[in-house]
């Protein structure tokens, strides 16, 4: 057992030292009133990036739904486009002159759609780059040009991709 005085004289050492511990603490993490201003800033420009960037994913998700919506198309319309060549070529070897005219006029149809759909992506395409361009300033657009050079002067295997 231990005596009563020990276990006072332990409860007051611990005591103190979680008050002197504790002011310690407050008086380390006290920050001057400038530093709090900028870290401050640094928060709201690092929230405003985040906004930014959280904008940035939801208009590049859209674009890239509207992609895949309309390359599904396309691949339908080449399936059916396939189709129809396979018919026109029975119809020709059936000697059925009317319907093989008549199926190559669908087949130019299709032709015409699947370019259209073509178009389509070249301008979604066109949107991704931009709005990828989009999210760096002008200057992180020109530090990362000059890095691509100098990585294409250590290594001139390597193929740099435009932004």
């Amino acid at each position: 057992m231990l005596s009563k005085g020990f276990k006072r004289v332990v409860g007051l050492g611990l005591v103190f030292t979680f008050v002197i511990g504790g002011s310690l603490g407050m008086i380390a993490n006290a920050q001057r009133p400038e530093e709090k201003g900028i870290q401050e800033r640094i928060k709201a420009r690092q929230e405003v990036k985040e906004d930014m960037l959280r904008d940035w994913k939801s208009a590049k998700d859209a674009l890239e739904t509207e992609k895949s919506v309309i390359e599904g198309r396309r691949e339908e319309r080449e399936a059916l486009k396939d189709a129809l060549l396979d018919k026109a070529e029975k119809a020709k070897i059936a000697g059925d002159m009317e319907l093989y005219e008549s199926t190559m006029a669908q087949i130019k149809e299709m032709d015409a759609s699947i370019g259209n759909h073509r178009e389509q992506m070249a301008n979604i395409r066109a949107q991704m780059k931009e709005s990828i361009r989009g999210k760096y300033t002008q200057e992180e657009l020109d530090e990362l040009r000059e890095a691509g050079k100098r990585i294409v002067v250590l290594n001139p295997d390597i193929t740099i991709i435009p932004i």
